[in-house]
């Protein structure tokens, strides 16, 4: 019998001809890389369309749209060519979500059954803000067979604002809690003389909240002086924040690696038992639950799906966006409360096992898309 066929549209950079390891990051191509990697969709002939952004240094209006035609006709090739019985297109704000809200309707005018998974907790705050993308987002992804959400928040978003309807709508949790992660959090030994290592994952971008982290850093480092904090990623807040290092001495105690990823990323969790987290907006983060599987206490904000999905004072700690002085407070509570660090990241650690378990999600979202194949 041969196999059904699932297009997705994400994150593939290593299908283009320009690809170079060290430039593509973010947490939809974390997730698009479990996926093909997944026991749960070999039954799957996948066909995969890359949607991968450069997001730094940000490109031109004029190349993003230029690359977004070109994707557009590829997939309508894809369609005609290749018959794909589904579709599952990752979406995240602005101009990508237009994007795939376009290549939705596509599908519908030839027969392809699509799923949108939308990820950046900025659409949701782009819709109720600016009424004409609402209505057009609305439009679009309304012709989607179904609407695939992080949680409670995305759920009653695609019900209220979007109106979509109900049989239309489904909760997947995110998958990034992998199995080599999580055995770094089931391995770690959880020490109250620990030294505070602290560590950030992500964009290095004004709205990750990078400055405000920074700053807060600098004021325990005056009563913490063994403290280090390390940032993991890149972006156009690198320049600025090196600079500030340099400029107070401080390149024994903040280290800027870059991106990693891997085995070097899975040791960056490793080595640090402090993760923060301080964003402006959010969907699900990959890192967060990354950062707890592997059994670092998470500080994190109240953006999002966040505060829906994770309980304060239990398995993290959830602090207001933009709020240095929250930041500062809810570290050096960790710090000088080691008996709380060690609790809240194995209470972590066992709900990142329990929830997010890669093989586990995956296996209920391959399953939710092969009922959608079949439904009539």
């Amino acid at each position: 019998m041969p196999k059904k066929k699932l297009l997705i549209v994400g994150s593939f950079p290593f299908t283009r001809k320009d690809f170079r390891e060290n430039i593509f990051f973010g947490g939809i191509l974390s997730s698009c890389k479990s996926i093909i990697n997944s026991s749960a969709f070999k039954k799957y002939e996948l066909i995969l369309i890359d949607s991968t952004q450069i997001s730094n240094p940000i490109p031109s209006f004029f190349h993003r749209l230029i690359k977004a035609i070109k994707r557009i006709f590829l997939l309508v090739y894809k369609l005609i060519s290749r018959r794909p019985d589904a579709a599952l297109i990752f979406a995240s704000d602005g101009a990508s979500a237009l994007e795939k809200g376009l290549m939705i309707v596509l599908c519908r005018i030839f027969q392809t059954k699509a799923i949108i998974f939308p990820r950046a907790g900025k659409l949701i705050q782009q819709t109720d803000t600016n009424i004409i993308f609402r209505l057009i987002i609305k439009f679009m992804f309304k012709q989607a067979s179904l609407f695939l959400c992080q949680g409670p928040k995305w759920k009653d978003y695609a019900l209220k604002n979007l109106q979509v309807e109900p049989s239309r709508v489904s909760i997947i949790n995110n998958w990034t809690a992998s199995e080599s992660l999580l055995k770094i959090g089931s391995d770690r030994q959880f020490n109250i003389t620990d030294s505070p290592r602290i560590l950030f994952v992500g964009w290095l971008e004004d709205f990750k909240g990078v400055f405000e982290l920074l700053s807060a850093t600098q004021k325990i480092l005056d009563n913490k002086p063994n403290l280090i904090m390390t940032y993991v990623g890149d972006g156009s807040a690198m320049k600025k924040i090196k600079q500030t290092v340099d400029d107070n001495k401080l390149q024994d105690s903040i280290k800027c690696l870059g991106w990693k990823s891997g085995q070097e990323l899975n040791d960056c969790y490793r080595d640090n038992n402090i993760f923060v987290l301080p964003s402006w907006s959010e969907g699900l983060p990959n890192s967060v639950i990354e950062a707890m599987s592997a059994g670092l206490t998470v500080i994190t904000t109240k953006v999002g799906t966040i505060p829906e999905v994770f309980t304060h004072n239990e398995n993290l700690i959830l602090i207001d966006p933009k709020c240095e002085e929250q930041i500062f407070n809810s570290i050096k509570n960790i710090i000088d409360d080691n008996n709380l660090r060690i609790r809240l990241a194995k209470n972590g650690h066992i709900f990142a096992k329990q929830h997010f378990s890669s093989e586990k999600v995956l296996s209920n979202l391959s399953q939710t898309i092969e009922e959608i194949i079949t439904k009539k």
